[in-house]
């Protein structure tokens, strides 16, 4: 039901802190939009640390990942993610 997009709308910097924010409008034939981004940052070892205010309702399903610098499995999931976080929105 959501897209994701790399809009402003749905990702800033303030302050230095990346706010993500889903937006309920009609986008690409879906009724929702979310934040999605990439980086040129790769590792092979080390640490993330992450602080992050998830959102509360019925019907989301907040989560933070990592994905693998190359898709040597075909796309996603084939090539795998790793959950930073994941949860429900009503829990």
């Amino acid at each position: 039901m959501q897209y994701y997009t790399d809009r402003s709308d749905n990702i800033k910097v303030e302050d230095g802190k990346l706010i993500i924010t889903p937006l309920k409008e009609t986008y690409e034939h879906r009724g929702y939009t979310s934040g999605r981004m990439t980086s040129d940052f790769y590792w092979k070892y080390g640490r993330v640390e992450v602080v992050a205010k998830a959102p509360f309702g019925r019907g989301l399903w907040p989560a933070i990942w990592m994905m693998p610098e190359f898709n040597v499995y075909n796309t996603w999931p084939g090539s795998g993610e790793i959950d930073i976080f994941e949860g429900k929105g009503n829990g």
